[in-house]
């Protein structure tokens, strides 16, 4: 697996969720979130950590959407932020009953 490939896929995208594509997904009544912590500038990679744990997650047939979100900003409007976009989440994906 070569770091370059992946620095960066997952967190240079726009604010909110993105569904991970490149797995096969059941049909399932539940899905994961995943979130991103802060990386400090200097950080050596931007979200090549997340490869393995997706990748292993994904076997498991189970949707899996990443969120992003502005880590520069007030951790209280970050949390107002996920709350409102999960609920959108759970709105356009009704046949979710757990995430």
């Amino acid at each position: 697996m070569n770091k370059s490939d992946y620095d960066g896929y997952v967190i240079d995208r726009s604010n909110g969720f993105h569904r991970l594509g490149g797995c096969n997904t059941n049909d399932s009544t539940y899905g994961i979130v995943t979130v991103h912590g802060y990386y400090p500038i200097g950080w050596p990679t931007k979200g090549f950590e997340w490869v393995n744990p997706l990748v292993q997650l994904s076997n498991n047939g189970i949707p899996i959407w990443f969120f992003r979100y502005d880590w520069n900003d007030c951790p209280e409007n970050s949390v107002n932020y996920l709350y409102r976009q999960t609920e959108m989440l759970i709105d356009n994906n009704p046949h979710l009953d757990s995430l």
